[in-house]
């Protein structure tokens, strides 16, 4: 609430201070040099003059060049903002379907695949068949397509997807038994639990141990009982799926799979090619 008191040093400040702006009644645009009329400050009482302030905007294209840069930067950062938030690291964030290169059949077909995915998941057009394995060799361009996948939905608005590498996850969820770790093992089950679309990366770069089966287990079952697209790469071949989901898990996969897409060929990074 805003008192009179308030109201009545605003009133010395225009009596003091800014007496010759009272004067003047303008002031000039630093983008175009035209004088631009003052915006009126009134006590909401009384009606008595008490503030002059330069308008907000005015119009000139120097004005609006400068809005719509700031515009654009403030939107910029916070689209960064949800890249972090989804698990998009700043190299991620810079996969996207138009960087994917599609110099070969093999790679045009897993760009088509993916998109009609995303496509799918947006017009709500998958029939609860939205789960995709990605397999094959390391450096082949798994991860640059799924994160193409998040990065394009992001852009859509959509800040309630996650982008996990399963390594760094179950990492986190054994510091979390600490009872002195930041983040509690709860709140990191359930990102993973409810997350609208689930990107796992790197799926098979960890260690098979019981625990590790069981929390696999435990993410995959409640995102099949609640029908959540999830994604998953890893550098298993097809064949051997089942081996590394476990029986549970691969015929639940069975069941609501949209593709399993193969990657071969030259590693982006490395050079070497695979068969």
């Amino acid at each position: 609430m805003i008192t009179h008191s308030f109201w009545e040093e605003q009133k010395y400040k225009l009596e003091t201070h800014y007496s010759e702006l009272v004067q003047e009644k303008t002031w000039t645009c630093k983008y175009c040099g035209r004088p631009v009329a003052p915006k009126e400050i009134r006590d909401p009482n009384t009606d008595e003059l008490i503030l002059l302030v330069p308008a907000e905007q005015h119009g000139c294209a120097g004005e609006t060049a400068h809005l719509e840069a700031q515009a654009a930067e403030l939107a910029k950062t916070e689209l960064a903002t949800v890249r972090a938030w989804v698990g998009l690291s700043p190299k991620l964030a810079t996969c996207t379907f138009n960087s994917y290169k599609t110099n070969t059949p093999d790679r045009n077909r897993q760009k088509a695949v993916m998109w009609s995915f995303v496509h799918g998941l947006i017009e709500k057009q998958l029939d609860g068949h939205n789960w995709v394995v990605m397999c094959g060799p390391c450096g082949t361009g798994k991860t640059h397509l799924a994160a193409a996948v998040l990065n394009h939905l992001v852009t859509l608005g959509a800040h309630k997807s996650l982008f996990v590498s399963w390594v760094d996850y179950l990492n986190r969820i054994k510091a979390s038994f600490d009872p002195q770790s930041p983040e509690r093992t709860g709140d990191l089950r359930r990102r993973l639990h409810s997350a609208k679309l689930l990107i796992i990366d790197d799926l098979d770069k960890v260690k098979v141990t019981d625990w590790a089966r069981e929390t696999l287990y435990d993410v995959l079952n409640r995102r099949y009982d609640r029908n959540l697209a999830t994604v998953m790469t890893c550098n298993a071949q097809a064949s051997d799926l089942m081996t590394l989901l476990g029986a549970p898990n691969f015929d639940r996969f069975c069941e609501v799979q949209y593709a399993v897409v193969e990657f071969k060929g030259k590693s982006y990074r490395s050079g070497i090619t695979y068969d």
